[in-house]
């Protein structure tokens, strides 16, 4: 009979308990305390949740290249539970524009879709996939990266609901390539979905409506985006650019509204 290697069991276990406390270090923003206790671990290449808390500890370093990497190699090893990657990682990595990390990990949530239609994953995992798909996909599309913005966006599991960015971004990019009832069936649902809307939105579901000739919806969208531009003296594109989380529709009374660029 084969002995069993606890000792190894015993290392595994014992990575998993640290790399607890440097994430625990990381969520209270001890960085410095977070990197010795990551210090502590023996071969720490060997187990892509390491790399994966690496590549956590290097971007709360500020050190954006060496995130991507250890991210890469992470998502490169099969044994890594690709759902346990972080909102906050993904965000990062479209905030300091680092594209073959969200493209490689993309890649490896398509990847690790059965093919099988009779193997499908459970509908919580379904649910985690379309959630990461959609922040990556809205984050190329966001920057104007359009034929990648759609490469990941229509891997979403369409049986599912989406979120109302993701409609609206379809429906854009349906219009790219006009496809008209395409698009009309996603701003449909769009319209179901959606609940608060910032002006890059608004805008966005603008260019929607005009091409789909629904004048009297663009005109109406249009006609609120103005008359906010034009009550601060500045032309729509500059308020979209300066306001990104502006809730057109939903401006109270001492809302801040910046009218000059971001110093």
């Amino acid at each position: 009979m084969q002995k069993k290697d606890y000792s190894s069991i015993n290392v595994a276990d014992s990575t998993l308990i640290t790399l607890s406390y440097v994430k625990a270090y990381l969520l209270i923003g001890n960085i410095k305390q977070a990197q010795k206790t990551f210090d502590t671990i023996d071969n720490s290449q060997a187990m892509p949740n390491t790399l994966l808390t690496l590549a956590e500890l290097r971007a709360a370093s500020g050190n954006a290249e060496g995130a991507q990497q250890a991210f890469l190699q992470a998502i490169a090893n099969e044994q890594l539970d690709k759902q346990s990657v972080s909102v906050t990682l993904i965000d990062y990595f479209c905030t300091q524009k680092k594209w073959p990390a969200l493209q490689g990990y993309a890649a490896a949530l398509v990847a690790n879709t059965p093919q099988d239609k009779t193997l499908n994953a459970s509908p919580t995992v379904n649910i985690l996939k379309n959630s990461a798909l959609t922040q990556i996909g809205l984050c190329f599309f966001n920057e104007q990266h359009f034929d990648e913005a759609q490469k990941w966006l229509q891997q979403l599991d369409v049986t599912q609901q989406l979120a109302h960015q993701a409609y609206l971004a379809l429906a854009r990019m349906a219009i790219e390539q006009k496809q008209y009832p395409t698009a009309q069936q996603l701003i449909n649902q769009y319209e179901v979905t959606k609940n608060k809307i910032d002006a890059k939105m608004l805008w966005t579901a603008f260019e929607v409506y005009r091409a789909l000739e629904q004048s009297e919806i663009a005109n109406q969208i249009g006609e609120n985006l103005y008359q906010l531009s034009k009550r601060y003296g500045v032309t729509t594109p500059e308020l979209m650019s300066w306001n990104p989380n502006l809730v057109i529709d939903d401006i109270s009374i001492g809302t801040k509204i910046r009218i000059r660029p971001i110093p």
